[in-house]
């Protein structure tokens, strides 16, 4: 599956709440998820289980570089001490206008 196939297949994904919101109420409705997936694997014209296992190396290779990014930021202490300033910053101004439009102000 090329790039172009794996932005599909996580666009066609999305646009079915039910298979990854748990809060979703059909989201425990077994019957309903297979359609949802069957809907699936016509558009992009694979079998059902070529297309979960696309999604689970796709969601693992993300949180792979979330979590390398995440390390490469801990080790950047001033980008944390800049970021901890800003957010500190912002929520003084919001304060200050209590809860009110405050970007133009920082």
């Amino acid at each position: 599956m090329d790039k172009e196939d794996s932005i599909r297949l996580i666009q066609l994904y999305g646009s079915f709440k039910m298979l990854w919101d748990s809060k979703d109420p059909d989201h425990l409705n077994k019957s309903k998820r297979e359609d949802s997936w069957r809907k699936i694997s016509k558009k992009m014209k694979l079998p059902i289980p070529e297309l979960k296992k696309k999604l689970d190396s796709l969601t693992e290779e993300l949180a792979e570089k979330i979590i390398q990014a995440a390390n490469e930021l801990r080790e950047d202490k001033a980008m944390i001490q800049r970021s901890t300033q800003h957010v500190a910053l912002r929520a003084t101004a919001c304060l200050q206008r209590q809860g009110g439009h405050f970007e133009q102000f920082l």
